[in-house]
């Protein structure tokens, strides 16, 4: 929150905050490098975690809530379990803080970001974000709308024998 500047925010004791927080393991498909080295990405993302001006505890926490970021996030209630874009909300709920509440969840909250910050980030998927900068596609991918992408695994593109291929088939 510090790199992405907003431990000042979340540490203002006259805000009230709901913060659904990744925990370590959920961090762990996240390239944190590529990630710290993208300060604006970085403050959206994180900041898409946060619902600032209220303090939603688990059993009220279905609906649409605004976040820090400026976007909208909608948590759902699955056989009773809160889910937000596939993530579950653990057993880690209501979390108590001065001026907010926590929920614990089990992977980053990506779905404000657009298809380039998220194959960049993720760690299984940087070598396809390579491949498409390298082929000067990086702002198709930043501009798209609507797409589905089935995209390799960094794996495959170690395993794919390129040979005889021009970079333009590619």
């Amino acid at each position: 929150m510090t790199e992405a500047g907003l431990d000042g925010q979340l540490s203002d004791g006259g805000v009230e905050l709901t913060v659904l927080a990744p925990n370590d393991g959920g961090f762990g498909r996240i390239n944190t490098e590529a990630l710290l080295a993208e300060p604006e990405v970085l403050e959206s993302l994180l900041g898409y975690h946060v619902i600032p001006d209220d303090i939603v505890e688990s059993g009220d926490i279905e609906g649409t809530f605004g976040t820090l970021s400026g976007d909208e996030v909608t948590v759902s209630v699955v056989d009773g379990i809160p889910v937000v874009e596939a993530s579950i909300v653990t057993g880690n709920r209501d979390l108590r803080a001065g001026n907010g509440i926590v929920h614990e969840i089990d992977r980053p909250l990506l779905g404000n970001q657009n298809l380039a910050n998220v194959t960049q980030v993720v760690a299984e998927t940087e070598e396809l974000f390579g491949q498409v900068a390298d082929a000067g596609l990086a702002s198709e991918f930043e501009d798209a709308e609507g797409w589905t992408v089935f995209g390799p695994s960094n794996d495959a593109f170690d395993d794919v024998l390129l040979k005889g291929f021009t970079a333009e088939d590619v």
